[in-house]
């Protein structure tokens, strides 16, 4: 089942609302990356992904801001960080997960979220920037969203689609959100909202949503693609959640990026038990930064700069991998490297 497999995995870019409030994400991508490139392709950052973003014909080719400055509204409920993706003309860049979402079976469910802004009117027609969630990184098997060329938050499941009531305004924000549930035997149920500026995103899931689709699919979904129509004019994307509930994908939680211990902050014990887990342990307790099923120098170096902005010294170093070193050793020289706090 898709919450045993998920049961280890926390929220890490988001911050205390209520203490060790736990959350689970299935996958997140905030394109916080150097801005030492524009380019999309083979970028890998966040977590729960099966490795890096694929553009292999480069028609996503500069999309990646690289300016530090991400999508926000008042509407969105996390702090926004890294760069975003602002995509002119038609193209399409996609990413595997981590883990997949079986709709053969019954009682599979999950929820997403992800930041749009459309820049402006590109017409009538192929004006359409979209999120999908794809199956074996093919288009035919999708579950598709995003705000239409008649600007209303459109919905599409394969055979079944479907619009908004409600215009979105060009120019604005979008916080989009969806479900989906799966039924072995009877329809599929799809559902999905869109929050703008000036609109309150609830506490818990809400009885009426925007959309709602009901169809039978045998897909497998496994992928996330940023899809731009032939004339859209420029679109923006941020800020990607994939989790288990309502909660992981709008609401702010109580896991501290890089607390491994649960102490609500980032101290030596943190690092303790990142080191102690180098290249042995699985799970984000023991130092699975990246949520990859290792702990390994990806994890330390990643772990590193957070450590340094909460005051603590600590050096980036380049370690072999197991067998032309003793872990022990190894360790031993990680954890005196962190034990002397930054001077103020």
């Amino acid at each position: 089942m898709i919450r045993a497999k998920l049961a280890g995995v926390l929220l890490l870019y988001a911050f205390v609302s209520v203490p060790h409030a736990e959350a689970i994400l299935v996958a997140y991508e905030g394109f916080d990356y150097t801005n030492t490139s524009s380019l999309l392709h083979n970028r890998a950052g966040g977590t729960g992904w099966a490795g890096g973003w694929a553009d292999n014909d480069q028609d996503f080719n500069g999309t990646l801001t690289a300016d530090d400055i991400s999508l926000t509204s008042p509407a969105f409920p996390f702090t926004p960080v890294g760069d975003r993706i602002n995509a002119l003309g038609g193209g399409e860049a996609n990413r595997l997960l981590g883990t997949s979402f079986d709709f053969t079976q019954d009682g599979n469910e999950f929820f997403g979220s992800f930041l749009l802004r459309k820049a402006a009117d590109g017409g009538t027609s192929g004006d359409a920037p979209e999120f999908r969630l794809i199956s074996n990184l093919t288009t035919t098997a999708a579950l598709r969203m995003g705000i239409g060329s008649g600007e209303t938050i459109f919905f599409d499941s394969g055979a079944q689609a479907t619009t908004g009531s409600e215009t979105l305004n060009i120019g604005d924000t979008q916080f989009f959100v969806f479900k989906a549930v799966s039924s072995a035997e009877g329809d599929d149920q799809f559902f999905a909202s869109a929050f703008g500026p000036g609109d309150t995103v609830p506490t818990t899931e809400p009885e009426t949503w925007d959309v709602m689709l009901s169809e039978a699919v045998d897909h497998i979904y496994n992928g996330v693609r940023m899809h731009t129509g032939g004339n859209v004019v420029g679109a923006e994307y941020d800020e990607i959640r994939i989790g288990d509930t309502w909660a992981d994908v709008t609401s702010a939680t109580g896991f501290i990026l890089g607390d491994f211990n649960g102490s609500n902050a980032i101290d030596p014990g943190d690092l303790d038990a990142l080191v102690n887990g180098l290249f042995v342990g699985t799970s984000y307790q023991e130092g699975d930064l990246d949520q990859n099923g290792i702990v390994d120098l990806r994890d330390y170096n990643a772990f590193r700069d957070i450590y340094l902005n909460a005051g603590f010294t600590i050096e980036a170093i380049q370690v072999p991998e197991p067998g032309t070193v003793t872990l022990a050793v190894l360790a031993a020289g990680l954890v005196a490297f962190a034990r002397t706090r930054r001077v103020s």
